[in-house]
């Protein structure tokens, strides 16, 4: 029996987004992109044009998560921003897997380690490069 797809959603669409996650998340398979935010939606059309496929865009990430079709988001957008989005998806029951750092504060940090133990949702810090021979 074939395990379903993952349900993800993009928070940031920049260049980041499809030239270090988007060829990875194809090459896995286990992903069915549904969604993207970004304010700029030029920005998200070159990304779902990488990537291939449609997904919904969307100018707000809240409003990607309101509709209630994602199982995570990954995030990939300026650090000022992670603390904000992070807390909004994993008040709403969703996975995240967001870029470095993980916030610009110590608290805020802490404080979504904290909800998402209580939420009993994956928060995973991508490490993207550990492993490129040029920083290995």
């Amino acid at each position: 029996m074939a395990k379903r797809k993952i349900r993800l959603g993009l928070i940031g669409c920049g260049g980041n987004m499809r030239g270090a996650h988007i060829p990875r998340l194809k090459a896995d398979g286990s992903v069915e992109l549904v969604a993207v935010a970004d304010p700029e939606e030029a920005s998200a059309r070159r990304l779902l044009e990488v990537w291939g496929a449609e997904a919904t865009y969307y100018a707000d990430y809240r409003q990607m998560i309101g509709a209630g079709a994602l199982d995570g988001v990954l995030i990939s957008s300026p650090h000022s921003t992670h603390y904000e989005q992070a807390r909004y998806a994993l008040e709403r029951g969703l996975h995240v897997l967001i870029e470095k750092p993980l916030t610009t504060k110590a608290r805020h940090a802490q404080a979504l380690v904290n909800l998402a133990a209580e939420q009993e949702r994956l928060l995973v810090v991508s490490y993207q490069r550990h492993f490129y021979p040029a920083y290995a």
